[in-house]
């Protein structure tokens, strides 16, 4: 098996809009507050609003701005598992999409959905 693998630059480029991988360097309050690409650092200006929270060493999918970065997804570790997906409607309801089903658990009940 062969790869055609290409160099990406290392430093965000002004006007570049394709997407980039960075390990987050700093985070607060599960939302990254800089990147780090290579051996530079970059300040996160936003977070898309699917984006999990997020912590030192996470790998993250981001787009450079003038301003600074936004961090647009979240990276898997190798070998773990997807995150179940979750999904609000328009009218405030919320589907709850995984596959082998659905338990809710209180103290004294639970409910499982098959």
């Amino acid at each position: 098996m062969t790869h055609n693998i290409k160099p990406i630059g290392q430093t965000p480029q002004q006007g570049a809009a394709a997407p980039r991988i960075a390990d987050v360097a700093e985070a607060e309050n599960g939302e990254a507050r800089a990147l780090r690409l290579g051996h530079e650092e970059f300040p996160v200006i936003a977070h898309a609003d699917g984006v999990p929270p997020l912590r030192a060493g996470d790998r993250v999918v981001f787009l450079a701005t003038a301003d600074g970065v936004i961090v647009t997804h979240r990276l898997r570790a190798p070998g773990a598992r997807p995150a179940r997906g979750f999904t609000v409607r328009p009218d405030g309801s919320l589907i709850i999409d995984a596959s082998e089903g659905i338990t809710l658990a209180t103290g004294h009940a639970t409910i499982e959905l098959r």
